[in-house]
């Protein structure tokens, strides 16, 4: 299988949403996939950023560490970021809620994945981080509620992320999901809200998506998932 144009991801978000967050795959096994990406640990430990091979985790106290080999996580989607399959884009004055009709100017296309990387000079960074949990896990809709946010005026840095389609809400979460991390690790996390003040937006597309669910895990197998208040239960949580 082409490595270039495979999105490799290792569980749902549907299960965050219905608290199972138990860490079902090692860092050192999820970077076998990909150098690039994100996702969260055991617990919803921190909001994590994989950035050239590098995992960083921005944690609920605002600290930022790189994940050891032995980091679990429940979910994290990741790939390798190859600029030769890649579209690359000069942008300036973007905020993120108009990033995807921007993108949309050069890559119109709704039912794909693709991922997303930023890098370059931003202002009025918000980002949010959800506070590590203990069993017996609640839903992420409670814990997000509980969130612990953070502000930088100006920073130099990454966002990284990924287009889904509306197709797979609850595999992933519909249309952009994308975290940052500073390059002086003074601010990550999940973001909600940002201005790109200039740099390169990298726009990789993926034929393929790999989805690896954890058969050992109990509560994951034999649980349901509310098909009802997925919708809902993602947009609050995730966007």
């Amino acid at each position: 299988m082409d490595n270039l144009t495979k999105l490799y991801q290792h569980g749902t978000l549907a299960m965050l949403i219905e608290g199972m967050l138990k860490g079902t795959m090692t860092m050192k096994d999820l970077l076998a996939h990909g150098d690039t990406g994100l996702g969260t640990g055991e617990g919803l430990h921190g909001e994590l950023v994989v950035l050239d091979g590098h995992p960083y985790l921005a944690q609920a106290d605002g600290t930022i560490l790189e994940a050891g080999p032995d980091f679990v996580v429940p979910y994290a989607s990741v790939h390798f970021q190859k600029p030769e399959v890649s579209i690359k884009v000069e942008m300036e004055n973007v905020r993120q809620a108009d990033l995807h009709d921007r993108i949309c100017e050069f890559y119109p296309y709704e039912n794909i994945f693709y991922g997303i990387t930023i890098r370059g000079e931003f202002r009025d960074v918000n980002t949010r981080i959800v506070k590590k949990q203990c069993p017996p896990y609640p839903k992420l809709v409670e814990v997000a509620e509980q969130q612990a946010t953070f502000h930088k005026d100006h920073v130099k840095g990454a966002v990284v992320g990924y287009f889904s389609p509306e197709l797979f809400n609850g595999s992933a979460v519909s249309g952009n999901h994308v975290h940052f991390v500073a390059d002086d690790k003074s601010i990550g996390g999940h973001l909600l809200d940002f201005e790109l003040v200039k740099g390169e937006v990298m726009i990789q597309p993926f034929s393929t998506i790999e989805t690896h669910f954890p058969l050992d895990y109990k509560e994951f197998m034999c649980g349901k998932i509310n098909l009802h208040t997925l919708a809902d239960e993602l947009e609050r949580s995730e966007k």
